[in-house]
This record gives structure tokens, sequence and C-alpha cells, in this order.
């Protein structure tokens, strides 16, 4: 929306000013009105372009943190948005199993997920390592965290305690 430009031209030229045009006048009012409801329309619209970013890079596998860095919104924002439109953050990855018969590959942010595997738990790493390899698997640790989105389809990660294909759902 454009301000009213002749509108404020009008009072300036019958006051001199707009510091000395009265707070009654009508005019006055009519403009602050227009200004302020093409406020709210600018922050309404912008609201819609955060969300729909926010939620593209969501389903894309960014993480909160990557958001915030790209695309400059507070954190609180992103999360208010992502719990608005019931959208969750993707999973990083700091392990990775590979299956030894297949080259499989399954994705965990801990290592005690792939008790599963398994078919117990475990707290040592060194002995996690040991036992899945007897079973066929090689259990890697990953110099740095890996994201969602970098994995490719087919590729397998365990979330809430279930092994997920991505690209399959």
């Amino acid at each position: 929306m454009e301000l009213p430009y002749n509108l404020i031209h009008q009072l300036e030229n019958q006051f001199g000013s707009l510091n000395h045009v009265p707070e009654s006048n009508l005019i006055l009012k009519k403009i602050r009105q227009l200004i302020f409801a093409a406020e709210a329309e600018s922050k309404r619209v912008s609201l819609i372009k955060d969300e729909k970013l926010v939620a593209d890079m969501l389903n894309e596998g960014y993480g909160f943190d990557e958001i915030v860095s790209q695309i400059g919104l507070p954190i609180k924002k992103v999360r208010y948005i992502a719990k608005k439109l019931h959208i969750s953050a993707k999973p990083h990855f700091k392990y990775k199993v590979t299956v030894s018969k297949t080259g499989q590959l399954i994705y965990s942010g801990n290592y005690r997920n792939y008790g599963m595997l398994m078919h117990h738990g475990c707290d040592c790493f060194e002995y996690t390592k040991r036992y899945l390899k007897s079973e066929g698997y090689e259990l890697e640790r990953l110099p740095k965290l890996m994201p969602w989105r970098k994995l490719e389809n087919g590729d397998q990660y365990i979330s809430h305690r279930r092994i997920i294909t991505k690209g399959l759902g």
C-alpha cells in the first residue's frame, strides 16, 4: 500500500506542518488508520513468508540452528512456527553402521540405539562395535554430525526406537 501523500500534503498546506494538526482532525485519523493497516498487512505477509520458508527448510532436513543462521530469524520464532505447523526438525547423526553383506547404511545419533540390532543394550562403544562386527555390521563414529538431508534415499536411520528408510515415508 502506498502512503496517502496527497492527504499528508493537504494537511501540511492547511496547518504548515503535521505537528500542528490537531489530534481530532478526521484526515489525520484516516492517515493513521491507513498507515497502521499497511503495517499490519506487511507483518502478516512477512509472517506467512517466514512460515513457508521455515516449513520448507524443516522438511528439507535443516535443523533449528541452521535455519536461524541462514535466514536470521530468532530461534524462538523458528520453534514457534514449527510447533504451530506441527513440523519437527529432522535428526542429525553421529554414528553409522554398514551391513557387511549388503552395504546398507543405518545412521543413529547415539551408538546405544544399535542395541536393537543386538537385541540388548550396551553402554560401551567398543563392546558394541565388537558385538556388531560379530553379527555382520561395521560400526563407525562419524567425524562430524551428519544432517538428515545429506542421507541418500534408501539409507536408513534410527529414530524413536524404529528403523526408518529415507525416501519411503
